[in-house]
C-alpha cells in the first residue's frame, strides 16, 4: 500500500528543487501545509491518466492523478512543476 510518507519522499527526491518545495507538493496533493499529527483520514490514491496533460489532485479524497502522455521525462517534470507552483491552494481569496 502506498502511503502518504512514501509519496512525499518520492516527490521530495525527484521533484523538489529551488522552484518546488516539499510543502508545495503536499499542499497540491492534500490541501494541507503540514502532515496532521494523527495522519490523514485515509490512505492516498495514485492514479494515471492518458488524456490529461497536467497532474490533478482531489484533496478531499487524497488522490493524485498523473498524466501518462509524455514520452520525455523533462516534459513530464515541467508539467508537474507548473501544477505545484501555479495551484492556488485554499488560501486564495
Amino acid at each position: 500500500m502506498l502511503n502518504i510518507f512514501k509519496i512525499i519522499i518520492i516527490c521530495d527526491f525527484v521533484f523538489c528543487t529551488e522552484e518546488v518545495s516539499l510543502e508545495m507538493v503536499l499542499s497540491f496533493f492534500t490541501g494541507a501545509d503540514d502532515i496532521p499529527p494523527l495522519g490523514f483520514p485515509h490512505d492516498p490514491q495514485l492514479n494515471f491518466s492518458p488524456t490529461s496533460p497536467y497532474p490533478t489532485a482531489s484533496t478531499c479524497a487524497i488522490e493524485l492523478t498523473l498524466p501518462t502522455m509524455y514520452n520525455i521525462s523533462t516534459q513530464f517534470e515541467e508539467k508537474l512543476k507548473q501544477a505545484f507552483i501555479l495551484h492556488g491552494g485554499f488560501g486564495l481569496s
